[in-house]
């Protein structure tokens, strides 16, 4: 008998096996004598009887383990991605709201031209500042060529630009003073 025992509780180590276990065992308990009977099982279903009970009772409970084990890992997952997520937007409002009024006004001219690309100074260092923190970056497929020589192509990256969209006080600073413009008007495309 503690053979038997110890042969199912090894079985009931693998995921694969416990259901498997699990019906035959209450197969064997709750089936009508005439059917064991057919199957021949009758002796060792007398013999073993309260092993078998035990058996369907424990990988039972062990199905049921592994199942709760499953949702709980999944349910955990779910709640430590959108936690994740959660501090992720809290972390990125941070750094927007955090920027100097300068660096917004450059982020504002997205806005008051209604591009996803502007044109800026290879050299500018707002926008080399705005490109190491991640808010902007280099479109390499616009360049100013001959016509504006040493210009790049900049776009503010999806997530800013979606955060910047759903939060306007953000950007609620001043704009360049009429003197000061960072940018080729004509090679941005931003109507004067």
């Amino acid at each position: 008998m503690g053979d038997y025992i110890k042969a199912v509780l090894d079985a009931l180590k693998s995921p694969r096996l416990v259901l498997p276990v699990a019906l035959t065992a209450w197969f064997l308990v709750a089936a009508r004598p005439s059917l064991i009977a057919k199957l021949g099982l009758t002796l060792f279903r007398s013999t073993y009887y309260s092993a078998i009970t035990l058996t369907a009772i424990v990988s039972t409970a062990v199905l049921l383990g592994q199942v709760l084990g499953m949702f709980y890992d999944q349910t955990a997952t779910g709640i430590s991605q959108r936690r994740h997520a959660k501090e992720e937007v809290q972390k990125q409002m941070q750094l927007l709201r955090g920027l100097t009024d300068e660096e917004k006004r450059y982020l504002q001219l997205y806005f008051i031209a209604r591009k996803d690309c502007l044109l800026f100074p290879d050299t500018d260092g707002v926008v080399g500042g705005l490109k190491t923190q991640g808010i902007m970056f280099q479109s390499t497929g616009l360049v100013g060529g001959r016509r504006f020589p040493g210009v790049m192509g900049y776009n503010i990256v999806p997530w800013a630009r979606q955060v910047l969209e759903n939060n306007h006080d953000i950007l609620n600073v001043p704009p360049f003073p009429s003197d000061v413009v960072p940018y080729d008007k004509e090679a941005s495309g931003v109507a004067s």
